[in-house]
């Protein structure tokens, strides 16, 4: 996101307001122009955590995890290629 855009977009009401929870740069400058304008919201890179979101995440590591401890390969597995060989692993156990 251009910020000092956002900034000029806001003051000269070409936008009602914004939401903004990633920066430029983070951690971000305290002093950045975003924080003194009445038609922004800012949240310090968190705004997807609650305590539903929190639950939600625990459920599905420990679901994938089950999942992989019964051989089975688990959705979204970030680096797939080392799937075979944790299998071959696990044989051996």
């Amino acid at each position: 996101m251009d910020e000092k855009a956002l900034a000029k977009a806001l003051q000269e009401k070409w936008i009602a307001g914004a939401a903004v929870d990633v920066y430029e740069e983070e951690p971000v400058n305290p002093q950045n122009p975003l924080f003194n304008l009445p038609n922004v919201i800012t949240t310090p890179h968190i705004a997807g955590i609650s305590i539903q979101s929190s639950e939600e995440r625990i459920s599905l590591v420990v679901k994938r995890l089950l999942a992989a401890l019964a051989g089975e390969k688990p959705q979204g597995l970030a680096n797939p290629e080392v799937w075979d060989i944790y299998l071959q692993k696990m044989k051996k156990q």
